[in-house]
């Protein structure tokens, strides 16, 4: 739409006929409008732009390019991350602009984003500024720090901790939130429940288990979100050389004649035909056996069977996971 006016001095000026000047060969990309400045992990991004442009900036709104299909992808961002579900990232540009309206993104971080032409070859574009992406709402608790081995009657250490986490998977600012931990056979001592801070995260410093045991897991539960259920552990004796076993061996019958003690590799399993350590005879000190020239070290089981005074032997008692480190 332009017309030309020529002048000379006091002559009468001449204006032309109206002509038009459009775009020229398409040559590169730009984002007419930017991505926004924030978004939430799982909700489509506001709306945002990619023009086809001639070599001096003007969007080719008509004729070849004007309908060039623009593919975006992520230019930068954390790690591994990818478009969310149903994201819709090929977009027919109309009048030379390709308008992107469904673009999810699940992982917390800032990301910049390229914008390519998939039908010819032109100067791609980066966005800018980054767009800085949220967690969604609190959804689910996961282990941060899990339980790992621990002796019997200490804390656990590193001290386990607990992250409210959006559905996603990205840790939920959500402070204030009471998290209790519980175990899957037996009580955990100490302190089981802890308040999340304000990066709604729980930490558990003086949570224990008293009870050797073979196999266990704690479940983290709070109000409101999915539980969490951690990986197996083990609850064991640490046994040094020349430690004291004890049984305290009862029988309403004929009485206990002696008590004999048996070990086995590792932790889990019966121990029915183990090596035998040795028997105690006397109930002075609850049946007590001195324990010399054990295995090397590592992962045992220990039961004891009572024989009673008619020689009838018990089934061996519930097996021990110890660890042996000399």
């Amino acid at each position: 739409g332009y017309t030309l006016t020529a002048t000379d001095g006091s002559l009468t000026s001449a204006v032309s006929s109206p002509f038009a000047v459009t775009a020229g060969t398409p040559s590169s990309l730009a984002f007419s409008q930017q991505p926004p400045a924030t978004g939430t992990a799982g909700s489509p991004l506001s709306s945002f732009k990619v023009a086809v442009l001639d070599a001096g900036g003007n969007t080719v709104s008509a004729g070849t390019g004007s309908t060039d299909t623009i593919g975006l992808t992520i230019a930068t961002g954390p790690s591994g991350a990818t478009f969310g579900g149903g994201s819709v990232t090929s977009v027919a540009a109309v009048a030379g602009v390709a308008s992107f309206g469904a673009v999810t993104l699940n992982t917390v971080g800032s990301y910049t984003f390229t914008a390519t032409d998939a039908t010819r070859s032109l100067t791609t574009a980066t966005s800018s500024p980054a767009t800085a992406l949220s967690a969604a709402a609190a959804s689910k608790l996961a282990f941060g720090q899990g339980p790992t081995e621990l002796a019997a009657g200490s804390t656990f250490a590193p001290a386990i901790t607990v992250q409210v986490q959006d559905q996603f998977g990205n840790a939920a600012a959500a402070g204030g939130v009471s998290v209790t931990l519980s175990s899957s056979a037996g009580p955990l001592d100490g302190r089981s429940s802890a308040v999340t801070d304000g990066s709604g995260l729980a930490s558990f410093g003086s949570a224990r288990i008293d009870t050797a045991a073979a196999g266990l897991t704690l479940t983290a539960s709070a109000t409101g979100l999915s539980a969490a259920t951690s990986g197996s552990f083990d609850v064991v004796v640490p046994v040094t050389n020349g430690i004291p076993l004890t049984d305290a061996a009862a029988d309403s019958g004929s009485g206990v004649k002696s008590v004999s003690y048996y070990y086995c590799t590792g932790y889990s399993g019966a121990c029915t035909n183990g090596t035998l350590i040795g028997t105690a005879t006397s109930a002075a000190d609850n049946y007590l056996l001195t324990w010399t020239g054990q295995p090397a070290n590592g992962q045992y089981r220990l039961v004891a069977v009572a024989v009673d005074n008619v020689t009838n032997a018990s089934a061996p008692s519930a097996s021990i996971p110890i660890r042996i480190a000399n």
